[in-house]
């Protein structure tokens, strides 16, 4: 049965099947080590908050009586290097973040290789898996671009409709519900591309 991916340039065959014959199997492994690593990443960026919570929900608050001017220039600095330090924590995990699609989306395209071509040879999977990779990713850096340019744009307008910022956060929070459940659907679960021996996918 011929395939979309039946027109890719034929060269490299020889070099590309002498070790294409493991590509499936690394590449699943990898590509499952990625993403299990990525999920527990994100998850210890919750651990601050819990962190914060138990503190200030324990703290007593009694002494700053005695010298209120102190106390406040005193909490004015801590508030200052905690926001400093979320702030560096936030963009370091965005950074991993980034890194993270950046490695999966390539290792994602060709373990999903045998189910879009068949009847190809491994040689002809791994050159069609670098293709698509390769666009895969320009297009993912293209959105992440826009992202500067409509993030802002979304507080802007919630705060011009509802004089306030939860209208976009509401949005934003479905919105990355929604990226959970897509990744989840189609990589994190069971029978997915990642697990070709139990996917049922035509």
């Amino acid at each position: 049965m011929q395939t979309r991916f039946d027109n890719v340039t034929r060269f490299g065959a020889g070099a590309g099947a002498a070790t294409a014959g493991t590509v499936g199997t690394v590449d699943a492994a990898a590509t499952n080590r990625v993403l299990r690593n990525t999920y527990m990443l994100l998850s210890l960026t919750m651990v601050p908050t819990v962190i914060g919570a138990y503190f200030g929900m324990s703290m007593n608050f009694a002494f700053a009586a005695q010298s209120p001017f102190i106390f406040a220039i005193g909490m004015l600095a801590v508030m200052f290097g905690l926001f400093f330090a979320s702030f560096i924590w936030l963009f370091f995990w965005t950074g991993v973040g980034n890194a993270s699609t950046f490695q999966m989306i390539p290792a994602l395209v060709r373990a999903d290789m045998p189910r879009l071509m068949p009847h190809a040879t491994p040689a002809e999977r791994l050159k069609a898996s670098e293709l698509e990779g390769a666009a895969i990713v320009g297009f993912s850096s293209a959105i992440g671009a826009y992202g500067g340019f409509f993030i802002p744009l979304a507080f802007a307008n919630s705060m011009k409709a509802t004089g306030g910022p939860v209208t976009a956060l509401y949005i934003f929070l479905v919105f990355y519900i929604t990226c959970a459940v897509v990744n989840w659907a189609f990589y994190a679960r069971r029978r997915s591309i990642l697990n070709p021996t139990l996917n049922t996918a035509a």
